[in-house]
């Protein structure tokens, strides 16, 4: 099993913000390898510091170091610098202060909510995953969307379909803005017209 989740710290339990505990796949399966980016807890996006972790009772364990050593060389472009093995050994243990990211999922999902939107329930992560309104689908919805100013990611991309993907990534002083967007891009129906 390829798991995103780090046992014991920082990872996606580093965007946890409703106060649940994250189990770690690892905790529960042998063959599992955990893949962390420091790029999503610390706002690290695009340097590429991160590790994988190795399950202690992986099977074929000293056959994976061997494959995943090649294709960190061959790639060059995710083996780490100097810099960047100081600098995970620097923040490895420190966890970053979800606080914030709490406060923008609840402004939010709270203006999703007044405009109509139906955002699926979650606890961490920097993203939200909203329903599609009636008789739309996420690549339609999402170039809608685009039309009026607002960048999303249609769930079919990651997932199922019929939801699109809001990344938390402007000030929450822009909410009022991106939910004027929004109310614009939600189609125009029999109720709305009164």
């Amino acid at each position: 099993m390829i798991s995103s989740l780090r046992t014991g710290g920082p990872g996606l339990a580093d965007q946890v913000w409703d106060g649940s505990t994250l189990v770690s796949p690892m905790q529960v399966y042998a063959d599992t390898v955990s893949v962390y980016s420091f790029g999503k807890a610390w706002s690290l996006q695009g340097q590429r510091t991160g590790y994988l972790a190795l399950g202690p009772a992986l099977s074929r364990r000293e056959e994976l170091i061997v494959r995943v050593d090649r294709a960190v060389r061959s790639m060059g472009f995710c083996a780490p610098t100097a810099l960047m093995q100081r600098l995970v050994l620097e923040i490895v243990d420190l966890e970053p202060d979800s606080g914030p990211l709490r406060q923008d999922q609840l402004a939010m999902r709270a203006l999703l909510a007044n405009l109509g939107y139906q955002a699926v329930p979650a606890q961490a992560t920097g993203f939200v995953y909203v329903c599609c309104p009636p008789g739309t689908d996420d690549w339609e919805f999402v170039d809608r969307l685009a039309g009026h100013g607002v960048l999303a990611m249609p769930s079919a991309l990651f997932h199922e379909g019929g939801y699109f993907r809001l990344a938390l990534n402007v000030a929450a002083e822009e909410f009022t803005e991106v939910g004027r967007r929004l109310q614009t891009a939600l189609p125009v129906t029999s109720d709305s017209r009164g």
